[in-house]
């Protein structure tokens, strides 16, 4: 990703990956991705009682009582995660080369049934 220039890249669960359609990979900088993190924590205990992982932003930072997750109602499931956890693993190992000749042969088919040109599906 740092050769994009990009901080911060979101890749949808579903579509291409294959993984259930309410979730996401969200990759980049530490910062940006703790910041993420922040917004997601339901957190309505006071600042004292709250230890947050090192890997986020300093607890002081967030100012005031409640600090409700913005992302709170966008929540998840576990299954979910694991779902996409695997997926990711699939979608890692797929052989891309044998998928493109695959479709291919499909789209001409396609195309050799409606009496289309070669490749204009």
């Amino acid at each position: 990703m740092p050769a994009t220039g990009a901080d911060l890249v979101c890749f949808s669960g579903g579509k291409a990956i294959g993984g259930p359609q309410s979730t996401g990979i969200l990759c980049g900088r530490r910062d940006l991705v703790g910041a993420a993190a922040l917004r997601m924590l339901d957190m309505d205990d006071h600042l004292r009682l709250w230890e947050p992982p090192a890997s986020l932003p300093e607890a002081e930072s967030l100012a005031g009582i409640p600090r409700q997750g913005l992302g709170r109602g966008f929540k998840v499931a576990k299954e979910n995660v694991a779902a996409l956890l695997k997926a990711l693993e699939l979608f890692l190992e797929a052989d891309w080369q044998a998928e493109i000749v695959g479709q291919t042969r499909w789209l001409d088919e396609i195309s050799e049934t409606l009496g289309l040109p070669h490749g204009a599906a």
